[in-house]
């Protein structure tokens, strides 16, 4: 039985290069994994609007960590863990009764709760009679400043607006585009898909404007035994300049 050779096929340019988008110089391409992010982002947004929906109990029950059969570890779990940022970011929420379960695992209680749990407390009190003046003087302007804090949302439901859109509405393509790092534009690379010519030959000089085509010396940094001479002329190393500028064979 013969054996069965597996070829390996040779990669130019990394597949992040590749899934950038065209402004950037790449191709476009959709990153499968940011896509998930964003799609499973999207079903979190969608708890804030339907929060009486069995996908919004089952959010709310594993991020509360009420239930003892959902392992530590599940990869539900460890997919909210890692949009959770990403949603920290995108989402601008406005607090109001607080019984909206938040994205962040230690934001469950929201900053009005947080102050007037901690206004209630008794160690407040202990702690104003070992102030000095100074910071006496410093809590009476905490309280002016408290004071004028409109108080008006108490007993409304928390809301949530979508930063990243004017429109303040969930967007799977903004989320998508939060994810990726946003370089110079490449206006030299964008202006490529624009020529009206064949496909093919927008991807061949696309790859040759980064010097990512399969000459000898791009073989040779890739490990490979060749000699780097030039198949045509015969005279010169073979490299993509070489080949459409210096070479007089073509």
């Amino acid at each position: 039985m013969a054996k069965q050779m597996v070829l390996k096929k040779l990669i130019m340019i990394p597949w992040d290069k590749v899934c950038s988008p065209k402004q950037q110089g790449g191709l476009g391409v959709i990153n499968i994994h940011n896509m998930n992010n964003a799609l499973l982002a999207r079903w979190l947004w969608y708890c804030t609007s339907s929060k009486d929906n069995l996908w919004s109990r089952l959010v709310a029950t594993l991020q509360n960590e009420l239930i003892s059969f959902v392992p530590e570890f599940s990869p539900l779990k460890n997919a909210f863990q890692t949009i959770a940022p990403l949603l920290n970011a995108a989402v601008l929420a406005t607090p109001g009764d607080g019984t909206t379960v938040l994205f962040t695992p230690d934001a469950n209680l929201t900053l009005a709760q947080f102050l007037l749990k901690w206004l209630s407390s008794d160690r407040i009190f202990n702690d104003l009679v070992k102030t000095s003046q100074s910071a006496t003087a410093q809590w009476s302007l905490l309280t002016q400043l408290l004071s004028a804090v409109n108080l008006a949302s108490l007993g409304c439901k928390d809301s949530f607006c979508w930063r990243l859109k004017l429109d303040g509405k969930f967007s799977v393509k903004s989320i998508y585009k939060l994810q990726k790092a946003h370089p110079k534009v490449n206006s030299t690379l964008f202006c490529l898909w624009k020529l009206n010519i064949p496909p093919r030959m927008r991807l061949f000089i696309w790859q040759m404007a980064q010097n990512k085509i399969a000459t000898i010396d791009n073989l040779k940094k890739r490990g490979w035994h060749l000699a780097n001479i030039c198949s045509l002329c015969v005279s010169n190393e073979e490299t993509v300049h070489h080949l459409f500028n210096d070479c007089v064979s073509l």
